[in-house]
């Protein structure tokens, strides 16, 4: 959304804002017109989950993306926990040349 969208794309070592969301649809090859999970991320407020930079994460099944999967966020957690340095975001799927012009 606007509110972490500097952070994502124009800074370095990005702190995200309260209130982010970032959404990402996981298909399961590149020809696939249908995700099969939607990822949502979303920043809380302090003290939500101060070990994983409270940050909340919900996993839903694309062919159901009203009810999200019950344990899919402790997988979600220990994979961000690496990124912690950016602010437990990963943007590992963005573009070197992308990469490269951060600020």
């Amino acid at each position: 959304n606007a509110i972490g969208e500097k952070s994502k794309l124009h800074t370095k070592t990005p702190v995200y804002p309260v209130c982010t969301v970032i959404v990402k649809e996981k298909h399961p090859d590149v020809k696939s017109k249908k995700p099969e999970l939607l990822t949502v991320t979303r920043k809380r407020s302090a003290g939500f989950d101060k070990g994983n930079g409270d940050w909340e994460y919900l996993v839903y099944a694309g062919n159901d993306p009203v009810k999200p999967l019950k344990n899919e966020p402790k997988r979600c957690k220990s994979y961000h926990v690496a990124f912690k340095d950016l602010d437990y975001v990963s943007r590992s799927y963005l573009p070197d040349i992308f990469l490269n012009k951060l600020k």
